[in-house]
């Protein structure tokens, strides 16, 4: 417009509309996902993980991710675990220790967990085998399609198996045949997934490890038993079982007896952050065994070739032991592979074995923990040698028998007049060899045949002349300033004895 006093023109001012956002792409970083705007204003906002509906897998033996962090989550040896229409089963070499994941027998499935902490991509590698064992030729004919046999999910979603052939196995490998199931990609949110391969006809898989890579934090959701004991704690007996925890809460987790029975217990923190699971067994009673088994959040506590939630003893930290408690004798041992407690109302336990020198004499030392029996009804002896018991000391349950040395002693034990632990009342122990010397004599403890055995064998000594203060316990010269130079044999003096004792 055009002023009619002035003559300047001006522009009408407009109004332009923004162009807004627009956010398609989703892009990643170390955080998780996010958007850029398209307009290049700048502007970007987080998403959560674009996680798909269904994913794909391929055979892909030399694939390498390029993603730097990874958890490998074994379950089984390769060929040790099979799955068929007859239902799970294992084979005898069994899964490592420290096995992921689990199998159920009932179901017929497989499944390995995993967590994540930060929404992010993983690529997942599945080594497995064909186990299609043909027996006529007595050899593994593979699995020509593979979605004919099984069905694969991630978190519930299907993944695409079509197409994909496990080999028939030949030489070395007819029986394993290893094959890498690639699945690449996956968008997952932070969080605990679920790999689970379920078998739906005949035919089978060797369950080996599954490698997850990824470039976020990742880990497995597991449960680790790594210590069984018993212990007194406030006045009451326990068995105490250290378990770590990854990923599992103590409210997830099942405790339960051989019989199938829920045992109740209390959880405690140990001194190295894991959690000790805590059975009260001080009412036990004679004959009362506790033989525990794993649940987490309903799957089976799976460690080292088991599938029924056994806690294994061979690849736990434990130490057989024997625990005194309000008359009854509790003892800790390995009972089909696994730490269990059994408890006795009358038991002899040997704890230690031991040789002394005492009072010019070597004495037999053995202690033992004993319940339910009178140590004045206890007769050691060797055929028809019964050994001398000079003493016993009773402390409770610990009673310990002094028996002189006078000849080569192999231990057999009687109590009330009828042998001990086995046909024959063999004292079972090994122990540490030791010797002592007495009047030339050495007298040495070691284990024969399982047993604390003492021998006794003569020791030559050569004095390069006769002193008259020969020590009476060694025959070494007690001179110390003696003329001869070629004497060099000297007492060194003797502990415990009222005799000679050296310079």
């Amino acid at each position: 417009k055009k002023c009619t006093v002035c003559g300047v023109t001006t522009v009408a001012q407009q109004t332009v509309d923004a162009l807004g956002h627009s956010f398609t792409d989703v892009l990643e970083d170390e955080d998780g996902f996010y958007q850029v705007c398209d307009n290049g204003c700048g502007e970007s906002k987080d998403v959560s993980a674009p996680v798909a509906d269904s994913y794909t897998a391929v055979l892909d033996n030399s694939f390498a991710s390029e993603k730097q962090n990874l958890v490998n989550l074994i379950y089984g040896k390769y060929g040790a675990w099979g799955v068929t229409t007859n239902g799970a089963f294992k084979s005898e070499t069994g899964a490592p220790a420290g096995a992921i994941g689990g199998l159920d027998s009932n179901d017929k499935y497989v499944y390995y967990e995993f967590t994540i902490d930060k929404d992010g991509t993983v690529d997942i590698v599945w080594n497995i085998a064909g186990s299609n064992w043909n027996s006529s030729t007595n050899s593994n004919d593979g699995i020509t399609d593979m979605a004919a046999h099984m069905t694969i999910t991630i978190d519930g979603k299907p993944v695409d198996i079509s197409g994909i052939a496990l080999p028939a196995g030949t030489g070395d490998q007819a029986w394993w045949n290893l094959q890498n199931i690639v699945i690449s990609g996956v968008a997952l949110e932070a969080g605990t997934h679920v790999l689970k391969c379920d078998v739906t006809a005949s035919g089978g898989l060797n369950v080996g490890s599954l490698t997850v890579h990824s470039n976020k934090n990742v880990d497995a959701r597991r449960a680790e038993a790594t210590k069984a004991d018993v212990v007194e704690i406030d006045g009451k007996l326990y068995y105490a079982l250290s378990v770590v925890l990854n990923g599992y809460t103590t409210d997830e987790i099942n405790f339960w007896n051989v019989s199938g029975s829920n045992i109740p217990f209390t959880t405690a923190l140990g001194d190295n952050g894991e959690t000790i699971i805590l059975v009260d067994i001080s009412d036990y009673t004679d004959g009362q065994r506790l033989n525990p088994h794993l649940s987490f959040a309903g799957k089976n506590y799976v460690n080292n070739a088991n599938t029924a939630g056994d806690v294994r003893g061979d690849s736990l930290v434990f130490e057989e032991k024997f625990v005194e408690y309000s008359g009854k004798l509790y003892k800790l041992f390995t009972n089909y592979s696994m730490p269990a407690v059994d408890v006795l109302d009358s038991g002899c336990v040997l704890n230690s074995a031991d040789i002394i020198l005492e009072n010019n004499t070597v004495y037999y030392i053995l202690n033992y923990t004993v319940v339910g029996y009178d140590p004045a009804t206890f007769e050691f002896f060797d055929g028809d040698t019964v050994y001398n018991i000079e003493k016993y000391d009773v402390n409770g349950s610990a009673v310990s028998f002094k028996i002189k040395v006078s000849a080569n002693i192999y231990p057999h034990l009687r109590i009330d007049g009828a042998n001990w632990d086995g046909s024959k009342g063999d004292v079972l122990l090994t122990v540490e060899e030791k010797s002592v010397e007495l009047y030339g004599n050495v007298y040495t403890l070691l284990t024969k045949w399982g047993m604390p055995v003492v021998t006794i064998t003569t020791k030559t000594t050569t004095l390069s002349h006769m002193c008259e203060n020969k020590c009476m316990i060694c025959g070494k010269c007690l001179v110390a300033d003696c003329s001869d130079d070629s004497c060099v044999d000297k007492c060194e003096g003797h502990s415990g004895d009222s005799g000679n004792s050296g310079f």
